[in-house]
């Protein structure tokens, strides 16, 4: 089955020198329509655990997470089973999924039932031996996630992050995932970098009472007394107004005035020109907006503020 992707990814490439916190490397606030409030109705933030199930094609893995070659088999099915973090008030649940990249898989707008966020229905390794990415392959999952430090998607797509409580309150609940980049795969495509960086990465997540946002926030540290080469990305597929059983966009939702859907063959995602920006601030907020319809939404590059050349889509 197919479906048709909106895939909006925010990409920066900067050299940080050290010691240096890129702090609020990047902000984003991802928002729903919703009616005000009525003065009798007390909203409450709650943080709780569960599981999710998805399914792939069989496959193997190294313990590098190299490709095993030969074990892909499309024709059988399995399940896997990661633990998941709810947050959730009366207007949003969301679901983080740190063991697995460090994403926000889901946001449903509870008001109408609808989930915002693509998820592959069933994951198939791509681009095995291709030289296209670090690992050389990729599997796509969906949600919202951050990749670093490199290009294509990194090499943090597939890890497991770590999983803290920053603040919990019945007003608001923030929550970290963390990284550091130790560790290396030795038989990457030699057009990515050897070794590792050891840039700590965390990524907050905060959804407030009475509000129909989330928000997000990407801290990068620089431990290292040099300066680093490194990419950052902000990847998001979103797909407004769908059915949270069948995550997917039907129809590509209307953009901004900055930027124009780019023409994408039958079957293949719909994405938007890069907007490109250089500004004097440190941090960079992005911002989306759906009713939860499928209706129109805004550029996530409203106000880029990066001291550096940012894309994004």
């Amino acid at each position: 089955m197919r479906s048709r992707i909106v895939d909006a990814t925010a990409h920066t490439r900067r050299w940080v020198s050290s010691p240096a916190r890129v702090g609020c490397a990047v902000a984003a606030v991802f928002t729903l329509c919703a009616s005000p409030a009525t003065a009798q109705v007390v909203d409450r933030v709650s943080l709780s655990e569960s599981t999710t199930t998805w399914s792939t094609v069989a496959y193997a893995t190294t313990a590098e997470n190299g490709f095993v070659d030969g074990s892909l088999d499309t024709k059988r099915i399995i399940d896997r089973t990661f633990k998941t973090y709810l947050l959730e008030n009366r207007y949003l649940k969301v679901t983080l999924v740190p063991e697995f990249g460090g994403r926000i898989l889901s946001i449903i707008y509870k008001p109408t039932g609808h989930e915002q966020l693509y998820r592959t229905q069933v994951g198939t390794p791509y681009g095995i031996k291709d030289g296209n990415f670090y690992y050389d392959w990729l599997m796509v999952y969906g949600g919202i996630f951050p990749t670093f430090p490199d290009a294509e998607h990194g090499k943090t797509w597939l890890k497991p992050w770590d999983f803290a409580v920053v603040r919990q309150t019945t007003d608001e609940v923030t929550v970290a995932m963390s990284l550091k980049d130790d560790f290396a795969y030795p038989a990457a495509p030699a057009k990515f970098r050897r070794g590792s960086t050891g840039i700590e990465a965390t990524y907050l997540v905060t959804l407030k009472a009475d509000r129909a946002a989330l928000d997000a926030r990407v801290v990068l540290k620089n431990p290292r007394n040099e300066a680093i080469d490194y990419e950052y990305w902000t990847c998001a597929t979103l797909a407004p107004g769908s059915d949270p059983g069948n995550p997917k966009t039907t129809v590509a939702p209307r953009s901004s005035p900055r930027s124009r859907p780019t023409p994408r063959p039958a079957g293949r995602p719909t994405s938007r020109q890069p907007t490109r920006a250089r500004a004097k601030a440190s941090t960079v907020s992005k911002s989306c907006a759906s009713s939860g319809t499928g209706r129109p939404w805004v550029s996530p590059m409203r106000r880029p503020t990066w001291q550096a050349a940012i894309s994004g889509a």
